[in-house]
């Protein structure tokens, strides 16, 4: 069962890959579409509200299809770009990395946040929706993608996992997000939970790292990534264990309340620790460079003279 769940497999891949095609004028009166099989151009009846298939050519095998059938295929099939016939691989154009599945994941959470302060229906039906299919697809790159245009390539991962972390655990997002990727491989909804953000927040660390890997090599950031990420993950599974303990045991009211307040109390003061201890590196960092620069200059003057 554990086999079946992969809430961080292929985030990476692009989708709405554009695939190359050529358009077909005049087909022949035997030409069909091979997916949804009507004939180019026409309507099965004078009641049917379909449009007709518009014809077009695939570069890469040459097969004839129609370009609204061939699009539905590739949204329910992950954008596989290959032709049904010959299972050839198609000509694709190259998209911006904007256009991930991790990209798409962060837009959904984004609106969803906003969306969760509505007390509607259909807004709540629209967190829902949007939630259901991010879960599905799995990934936190927009996110970092925005963080990257408002220069801010150093906090990006930690304010990404802070602030996605919480958003999940502390509101209604979290139930809707965890069901449907949670990995059903113990009984207690405690577990399955734990587990559950056990790999989202493992995953995040390992997407954004590739990103923010150059940056965080200078002094102090590497740290303050650490251990910033090590307070969310803590964060967050003292918050869980509190609310857990308050559904399941009503009983348990003051220790979870205790739990909660331990858990905010270590994620600031670990917070702080982070900040600081990055403070110090950086002005450690600053002094270095300094005495090398008096070190080439004095060089530089003895050499002169």
């Amino acid at each position: 069962m554990a086999g079946k769940y992969a809430p961080f497999t292929n985030i990476l891949d692009k989708t709405n890959r554009r695939y190359l095609y050529k358009a077909v004028p005049t087909p022949s009166d035997d030409d069909e579409c091979f997916i949804c099989l009507r004939k180019f151009g026409t309507r099965d009846s004078p009641d049917d509200y379909e449009p007709p298939c518009e014809p077009i050519k695939l570069v890469g095998c040459g097969h004839i299809v129609g370009k609204q059938c061939f699009e539905q295929y590739r949204r329910r099939t992950s954008d596989v770009d290959l032709c049904l016939t010959c299972r050839q691989n198609l000509a694709t154009v190259e998209v911006p990395p904007s256009q991930t599945r991790y990209c798409q994941v962060l837009r959904w959470v984004g609106q969803c946040a906003r969306l969760h302060e509505s007390d509607t229906v259909q807004p709540k039906n629209r967190l829902f929706l949007a939630l259901l299919k991010g879960s599905q697809l799995t990934g936190w790159e927009m996110l970092a993608c925005m963080f990257d245009m408002l220069g801010f390539q150093i906090l990006g991962p930690v304010i990404t996992l802070t602030l996605a972390v919480l958003c999940l655990a502390l509101s209604e997002i979290a139930k809707l997000y965890v069901e449907p990727v949670t990995i059903a491989v113990m009984g207690s909804p405690l577990a399955q939970e734990l587990a559950t953000l056990i790999q989202f927040v493992v995953g995040n660390l390992q997407v954004t790292y590739p990103f923010y890997g150059p940056s965080l090599q200078k002094p102090g950031y590497g740290v303050w990534l650490l251990v910033a990420g090590l307070n969310v993950f803590c964060f967050v599974v003292w918050t869980e264990v509190a609310r857990l303990c308050w559904l399941f045991h009503r009983a348990a009211f003051v220790l979870s309340c205790i739990l909660g307040i331990v858990g905010c109390v270590f994620f600031v003061l670990g917070t702080m620790f982070a900040v600081l201890v990055t403070l110090v590196a950086l002005y450690a960092n600053r002094r270095a460079q300094n005495g090398e620069c008096v070190k080439e200059y004095n060089t530089l003057s003895s050499s002169s003279s």
